[in-house]
């Protein structure tokens, strides 16, 4: 069984692969990358998108296999990527254009993701057909994202494979099913769900490379207690559906790193807080409430900072890496290092960012261990 872990190219992201070395060595980890929107730039934005593209395949390298999308989550589109998914222009050739580019210079092993599915139509229909074959005659390899709920008939699965014409490039092509969030309380019934998947897919004689996506993170962590360094913990199911998985000889295991899959709208002020998935399959998470909401003379919300962030993180470290489920923790990750560094006063990071790439970090570690093993 081989292991997909799916992320956005956000800095937490790429940060949490970055430095996972295991990650980069083992050909049995292979990671579905969508491209997100490229930072703020001086230039012009194909000139950004240039620049971006070329700074995470040289984190891959230039034979890494790599399966390489654009994001469905609006939040994190621009321009250049919503041209990609809308303009299926003789088979959605910018988009084409573009991954023939990346082969060339950065990556002869990246496996293209069709896009353009989400936006679906009899309108959009011939194209994407195109689009599907154009990219199994250029490719050694090819995928594609099809979504899927667990309330779903896997009929529709079938009907949707038959309308794209998928049989046609099957020994080329990787399926990812989608099924995004996936609540801890569904275990049962997924893990019921991807039996059905594997049972119907041997009794079809599909040769494809199936996959199944999903997180149990939720979108938010919620606050339980205002008292600082509360412990706090979140039930996950990653770890024992990676485990499950293993039976079926005709389905991988992916997940989101331990991330949500759909980016909250929204804002407001946040709270230094660190998390730790560990191995008994809760996420471990912990405060500190540095910030101090008012309302001035005229009524106007104000927030004054008690403590630096920094300092926060320092303390919040210090107390979570007291605890057993660290301190007993034989994996050895980047993501548990800096925690400790941080207990001992030496900090690299003070912003969320830094620490989701903490959690995804030692996520990632964490499933390619049990995927070896």
């Amino acid at each position: 069984m081989n292991y997909y872990p799916s992320i956005r190219t956000t800095s937490a992201e790429l940060k949490a692969i970055n430095n996972c070395s295991k990650l980069k060595e083992s050909p049995n980890v292979i990671p579905i990358v969508q491209l997100t929107k490229a930072r703020l730039s001086r230039t012009d934005s194909t000139k950004a998108l240039d620049n971006h593209i070329e700074r995470i395949f040289n984190n891959f390298g230039k034979d890494k296999a790599v399966i390489f999308t654009v994001t469905d989550d609006e939040t994190f589109q621009d321009a250049n990527i919503h041209e990609f998914i809308n303009d299926h222009t003789d088979g959605y050739v910018l988009w084409r254009n573009r991954l023939n580019e990346i082969k060339e210079n950065y990556n002869s092993n990246i496996i293209p993701c069709v896009v353009g599915i989400g936006q679906a139509s009899q309108h959009t229909l011939e194209d994407l057909k195109k689009q599907i074959s154009f990219l199994a005659r250029d490719f050694k390899k090819i995928a594609i994202i099809l979504p899927m709920n667990l309330t779903d008939d896997i009929s529709m699965f079938h009907e949707a494979y038959k309308l794209l014409n998928l049989q046609s490039v099957e020994e080329k092509l990787n399926v990812i099913i989608d099924f995004k969030y996936i609540p801890p309380s569904d275990q049962n019934y997924f893990q019921g769900k991807l039996k059905n998947l594997s049972e119907s897919f041997k009794k079809n004689k599909y040769s494809f490379n199936a996959i199944s996506l999903f997180s149990s993170c939720p979108p938010t962590f919620d606050v339980i207690s205002k008292n600082n360094f509360n412990l706090e913990e979140k039930s996950m199911i990653e770890y024992s559906i990676a485990k499950h998985i293993k039976q079926y000889k005709n389905l991988n295991y992916g997940d989101y790193c331990y991330i949500h899959p759909q980016r909250l709208e929204g804002g407001g002020f946040w709270y230094p807080r660190v998390d730790y998935p560990s191995i008994n399959n809760t996420c471990y998470y912990m405060r500190m409430f540095n910030k101090s909401p008012y309302r001035d003379d005229n009524g106007k919300l104000k927030i004054e900072t008690t403590t630096p962030n920094n300092e926060a993180y320092i303390a919040i470290s210090k107390n979570i890496t007291a605890y057993k489920f660290i301190q007993e923790d034989t994996l050895q990750s980047w993501g548990r290092t800096q925690l400790i560094n941080n207990a001992a006063g030496s900090i690299e990071g003070k912003s969320p960012q830094h620490y989701i790439a903490i959690r995804a970090n030692i996520h990632l570690e964490r499933i390619i261990q049990i995927i070896d093993h």
